[in-house]
């Protein structure tokens, strides 16, 4: 007698359901992992933002007349994940950047920073996002 070679439907099905399964599972990792990148773009950019603005500082004795598109020579970030801006006008002594994502970040939001180096989020604590 011959012996059939190859998988059952009951064998495939279960095959089907386990990669389902590993699925569900990677998916919602490779997200959050994939979020945290993008954040990393706006946080070296705020830095790479407050560089300039000191050194602006110690050239114009103000932060009141800088510009984001003077310093930087663009309103993105470097990877163009988030739309960088003063949140309120700078004034002689201080500033806070804001860099608000491009796409929506449900677990920071927008995030700032402050001349005095204050880190902050829109929605969830810094220490997480920063």
């Amino acid at each position: 007698m011959k012996k059939n070679k190859g998988m059952t439907l009951v064998e495939l099905m279960i095959v089907i359901s386990i990669i389902g399964i590993l699925g569900a599972v990677a998916y919602p990792a490779m997200t959050s992992y994939l979020k945290a990148g993008e954040r990393a773009d706006g946080v070296s950019a705020l830095l790479e933002l407050a560089q300039k603005m000191e050194k602006y500082y110690l050239v114009n004795d103000s932060y009141a007349s800088a510009s984001i598109t003077t310093l930087l020579g663009s309103t993105k970030s470097k990877e163009a994940k988030y739309d960088l801006a003063f949140e309120g006008t700078p004034d002689a002594y201080g500033y806070v950047l804001k860099a608000t994502p491009v796409d929506t970040d449900p677990e920071c939001g927008s995030l700032t920073l402050s001349s005095i180096g204050e880190k902050d989020t829109s929605t969830s604590s810094a220490d997480l996002c920063w």
